[in-house]
């Protein structure tokens, strides 16, 4: 017939107590632990991999950066300005040579 199933807490729990479930954790694969293991020889790298050279490593021949120049970056928009101080915008104003219009300010335009 049926069991009837009864809840009782008998035991306290604890958190020095608390586990895993065994089936929750995964065991790591450990490479390179011989043939037989599945996961030997080349440990998953293939055949003449090497990982010890750099990433720019062209087996002997001078490097691409190597052989291209070394040119920076020049910004071909950029606006060039003159160093104009306020004494020389005055003395160009007594001068005549600047009449500045009467409602309007002075700008770099």
């Amino acid at each position: 017939g049926l069991v009837s199933r009864e809840f009782s807490v008998q035991k306290i729990l604890k958190l020095n107590e608390l586990t895993f479930l065994k089936e929750s954790v995964k065991k790591r694969r450990r490479w390179g632990r011989g043939s037989g293991s599945g996961r030997g020889k080349q440990s998953g790298f293939g055949h003449q991999k090497s990982r010890s050279t750099p990433r720019a490593f062209e087996g002997g021949q001078t490097p691409l950066y190597k052989r291209l120049p070394k040119i920076g970056f020049f910004n071909s928009s950029q606006k060039s300005f003159q160093i104009l101080n306020l004494s020389k915008i005055q003395e160009f104003i007594t001068m005549g040579r600047l009449i500045p219009p009467p409602d309007k300010m002075i700008t770099m335009r």
